[in-house]
């Protein structure tokens, strides 16, 4: 006879799907009934309990299954902290674009024609194209107006600001006949005031262009041989083509005698583009930092085909001119930087990343250390004693000394690792870490509990969290990164693949070696419990549609796990630390730093 429970998934949780019922998004959990034990490990609160102490909990050497796990450490309902995770262009809303700015030139009239576009990219700056220095008539521009979206209608005129242009500073090797290096900068007469309708962008700093669809703006016409649309308008479609396909479509120019350069690039989109008026413009990415959704400019509108279905649009590449832009501003666009310590930050778009701070409690994870520094890995506690981690963790270079568990320091008493771990192919990438001490039974909170093995074949889920941390923290920052189960040619019948398709700034998140491929499961009665699929092999940014998660799945292993774990298996051997002596049959050594 079996058990079977129905549980709702934390992602359904997250979007709002109700957490009762049983339905085919619903996680099934069938497993064997315990005997009738007597559990005298189940957590009791002990307001003065250490979280580690030197001896172990009643019933620890009558224990018999790790499947046990829900009832022994998770026998009342757990408390969970919050989650915390142009041509043919739409109309842009209210503060979407804050950087934005118009370009004016003001008549004898006194009225304003707004010709060109710009971003701010600091409080006293615009970043705008050099051909945008003169207009037609070789007036220059004397205003720039900020934050306003309709430049006819009064709806936003409070949130708008109207500054007077200081200078305008072209880059010295442009020339008006021609259509290279047309970037140029603008200083304010006075500095704009951040709010949520004005503020600043980062600026897009890799040598290789985004891989990522990319969003256009403008006040340009929608359509050829029209009149400037008084609406800020957006496309956000445009994606970037080779050189020599955007050569094959331009039109011939006398302002590109020498064709594209490397400092320029072109962008298509499927029924958008740039038209007349949109010169200067951002060519905008946005990439996420765990909670906001940040700007990048990656291309200056400089000249195109017009503005129709499938037109070409030239962009001047803004991160051929890093060095320029920083020298005549004063002002450094590290990514990270902009992105973390910009006076816009409170006022970038919140955004619920997959890439999450972890506030679900109880934790499980670990850092492994060797003396008092982190070896890179991660581990998960899985019952009082044992770490589960990679057997790539636990190598002779960085075989851990001891474990960091919730700002407690552990020292390691044995390294396990997979009697069949190979490195090429990767297999069996699976190891167990033997604390001297024991996580106690009696503790004031929950904050801190083992994690429970997956042993089923399936998985009723397609959505994961991956181990990862912030290597850009001041401490140690764990992070998660939510993902999607993927089928991959690479992925071996033993492994899990995963993906995050959203794209995140490069340097905010690093996947994490060891540590857990996972899922929060609600139960009835039991509340949260974090449940193991796997164990972090292979990973590389925490982002993007080519990034590939790989890990070993804990079920095939579950026995070997076990075996260890309640000290079933037999003939180990127990090595000091002299890697050189270890076969690929041994797969096991006591630590002697």
């Amino acid at each position: 006879m079996h058990y079977m429970h129905c549980w709702n998934l934390l992602p359904a949780l997250l979007v709002g799907v109700s957490a009762s019922g049983c339905n085919g998004s619903a996680a099934q959990y069938d497993a064997d009934p315990p005997t009738k034990i007597t559990l005298f490990s189940v957590f009791h609160p002990n307001p003065q309990a250490p979280l580690f102490v030197d001896e172990p909990p009643p019933d620890y050497y009558r224990r018999y299954s790790l499947q046990d796990c829900r009832e022994r450490f998770f026998s009342t309902v757990l408390q969970n902290d919050e989650f915390t995770g142009v041509y043919n262009g739409e109309p842009a809303t209210v503060g979407e674009f804050n950087f934005f700015a118009a370009i004016g030139w003001t008549g004898s009239d006194k009225t304003v024609k707004y010709k060109c576009g710009g971003t701010l990219i600091t409080l006293n700056f615009v970043l705008t194209a050099a051909h945008c220095a003169f207009d037609d008539l070789s007036v220059q521009p004397d205003t720039v107006r900020l934050g306003d979206v309709d430049l006819k209608g009064p709806s936003n005129d409070q949130n708008a600001q109207q500054i007077k242009i200081k200078t305008f500073t072209r880059h010295p090797e442009f020339r008006p006949s021609k259509a290279y290096s047309d970037i140029g900068l603008i200083e304010l007469s006075q500095s704009a005031r951040a709010s949520p309708y004005v503020c600043t962008a980062c600026l897009w700093t890799a040598a290789s262009n985004p891989d990522y669809t990319m969003t256009l703006m403008g006040f340009g016409a929608v359509a050829y041989a029209a009149e400037p649309s008084s609406l800020l308008r957006k496309a956000t479609t445009m994606r970037v083509i080779d050189s020599g396909t955007c050569a094959s479509r331009l039109l011939p120019n006398r302002r590109l005698p020498q064709g594209i350069a490397d400092q320029q690039f072109c962008t298509v989109g499927s029924s958008q583009d740039a038209c007349e008026g949109d010169s200067g413009g951002p060519l905008v990415v946005y990439l996420s930092d765990v909670d906001k959704l940040i700007p990048f400019v990656v291309g200056i509108t400089s000249l195109g085909t017009g503005c129709g279905e499938g037109s070409v649009g030239l962009y001047t590449k803004v991160s051929q001119y890093i060095s320029w832009v920083q020298s005549v501003t004063k002002s450094n666009f590290n990514q990270l930087q902009c992105a973390r310590r910009s006076v816009c930050r409170e006022y970038f778009k919140d955004f619920r990343s997959p890439v999450q701070v972890q506030k679900l409690s109880p934790s499980c994870r670990t850092t492994l250390l060797r003396g008092d520094t982190p070896t890179g890995c991660g581990g998960t506690l899985i019952d009082y004693r044992h770490v589960l981690t990679s057997a790539q963790c636990v190598s002779c270079t960085k075989a851990p000394t001891h474990v960091s568990i919730h700002d407690n320091i552990v020292k390691v008493q044995e390294v396990i690792r997979h009697p069949g771990f190979q490195e090429d192919p990767l297999e069996n990438d699976i190891a167990l870490i033997t604390l001297e001490k024991y996580l106690s039974h009696e503790l004031n909170d929950r904050t801190v509990l083992p994690a429970c093995l997956w042993n089923q074949p399936t998985l009723d889920t397609s959505e994961v969290f991956v181990a990862a941390t912030d290597p850009t923290a001041d401490s140690y920052q764990r992070l998660i990164i939510s993902s999607k189960l993927i089928d991959d040619q690479f992925c071996g019948k033993d492994q899990l693949c995963s993906e995050n398709s959203v794209d995140v700034i490069p340097g905010v998140c690093q996947y994490e070696p060891g540590g857990h491929v996972s899922n929060y499961v609600s139960t009835p009665t039991q509340g949260f419990i974090p449940f193991i699929y796997g164990v972090n092999s292979e990973g590389f940014e925490c982002g993007g549609k080519y990034g590939t998660f790989v890990a070993t799945k804990v079920e095939p292993h579950f026995s070997w796990i076990e075996a260890v774990v309640l000290n079933k298996s037999e003939g180990k051997v127990h090595l000091s630390n002299q890697c050189n002596r270890v076969h690929t049959k041994l797969y096991s050594y006591s630590l002697s730093l």
